[in-house]
Order: structure tokens, then C-alpha cells, then sequence
């Protein structure tokens, strides 16, 4: 029992390297376009290292205050026009998200922010400053107190899970990733040589295990042929 306990722990310390593996592909999490890549082929790096920078532009955020006591009158979903204050151009859009804190303005008026969700047509870009107005509950439009400004609806950053050297790179600035995307590979001999000795120590336990049972075929009586007992020159324990 304590040879089949052993070849047991081995192979479960091998099928751990071997799940190891999984941590060499950097997978990305997120969709988006790549903005930055922080690496190339044949870089080394360490786990958690960064390796590419993603925003989600399909749909912009912008940022805006309202004077506090209007918003009162606004709901998350409303109706919301937005003007761009470079070109005049207007897009609608819908109130994602109401600040539940305020703050004072330069004109000591109290204000709240209101996050404003709008489908990028493809012009808009972050830090684009624009005005808007929302369709109250009360059917009245209420403007803005100011400008605001354009944020990307998410912006993540894919990192690495393991060290080791990038084998391939399959991403570049500018490319459309969807989440479980394989952004990288990285190969690392220091896992690859760990892999090699827990796979001979499970190699080993296996044909210790093995020489033992052959032994223990050895303690096994077996009668050379078939008949009927005569004579019993022993009995158990003896």
C-alpha cells in the first residue's frame, strides 16, 4: 500500500507540472482593440509581467455634470443628446450611471455626474470633449452644468501567468481581439526540466511498484498439478 501511495503522489506531482503548461498561454480576458504591446517574440518575462493594452472604443463613456438638483429627475436608461464641442456634431445616447456624490462648481452651484453611454460612429476618441442634455422623468430636457469629457467603456491590460521567454506573439497595435483570444506562448526550460524529473520519479515509483509485485509472486504456493491432498506437512503460521 505504501508503493501504490507513492506512485500515486508522483503522478499527481507531474500531472501539476503538466497542468503548468496552461499558465504559458497568455489568453486574453477582454474585447477590444489592441492600443499597446509592450513586448516582442523572444522577450523574457516574469509572471504578472504586461503584455498588451486593450480598450472597448464601440461604445464610449462620457463623463458630464448636471446640477445636482435636476438629476433628481433623470434615470439610468434616459435619453440623452450629446453635441461635440470641436464640431457641433450631435449623437444620442442613454445615461448609464448616476454619481451618488456631489461636489461644488467654479460658479459654487452643487453638482453630481452623470455618465452618458454613446455608440461610437467611429470619430469619437478619449478625452473628446462634448455637451449634453437628458430627457427627465418629467418629460423636461435638462442640460449639462458643463462640459465633459470621452472615456472607453473598459480598458484592461493582459498579463502574463507564469514566467518564461514569448515563443509567439500573435498580436499587434490595432488588432481586434475577443475575449480567449491565445494573445502569446511562452516556453520556459525552467518547467520544462521540472516536467522531465517528476516524469522520471513517476517512472521510477512504476517499476518499483512492479519489482515489488514480482516479489511478492515469489511468496505465493501454487500446486504443480491437479489431484487430491494426501499429506499437509504445515499449517498456517508456521
Amino acid at each position: 500500500e505504501e508503493k501504490r501511495k507513492d506512485v500515486a503522489d508522483a503522478l499527481e506531482d507531474y500531472n501539476d507540472a503538466l497542468a503548468d503548461y496552461e499558465d504559458l498561454n497568455i489568453i486574453s480576458d477582454y474585447s477590444g482593440t489592441v492600443r499597446d504591446v509592450y513586448v516582442d517574440e523572444g522577450d523574457s518575462v516574469a509572471n504578472g509581467a504586461q503584455i498588451a493594452y486593450i480598450v472597448d472604443s464601440d461604445t464610449m463613456l462620457l463623463d458630464i455634470p448636471f446640477f445636482a438638483a435636476n438629476t433628481d429627475n433623470i434615470r439610468t436608461g434616459a435619453t440623452a443628446i450629446v453635441t461635440f464641442a470641436s464640431t457641433g456634431e450631435v449623437l444620442n445616447g442613454y445615461v448609464s450611471e448616476i454619481s451618488n456624490l456631489t461636489s461644488t462648481n467654479a460658479n459654487n452651484s452643487t453638482i453630481r455626474n452623470i455618465t452618458i453611454s454613446v455608440k461610437n460612429p467611429g470619430g469619437i476618441t478619449f478625452g473628446m470633449s462634448a455637451y449634453a442634455s437628458v430627457i427627465g422623468t418629467d418629460g423636461s430636457t435638462y442640460d449639462c452644468a458643463g462640459s465633459g469629457t470621452f472615456k472607453y467603456n473598459e480598458e484592461e491590460t493582459i498579463t502574463a501567468s507564469a514566467s518564461g521567454k514569448i515563443e509567439t506573439l500573435n498580436i499587434k497595435e490595432g488588432d481586434k481581439v475577443s475575449k480567449g483570444f491565445l494573445a502569446a506562448v511562452l516556453e520556459s526550460e525552467t518547467l520544462d526540466s521540472q516536467a522531465e524529473q517528476l516524469k522520471k520519479t513517476y517512472d521510477n515509483q512504476v517499476k518499483a511498484l512492479e519489482d515489488l509485485m514480482e516479489q511478492l509472486e515469489d511468496y505465493t504456493v501454487k500446486a504443480p498439478i491437479s489431484g487430491t491432498i494426501v499429506q499437509k506437512n504445515y499449517k498456517e503460521l508456521d
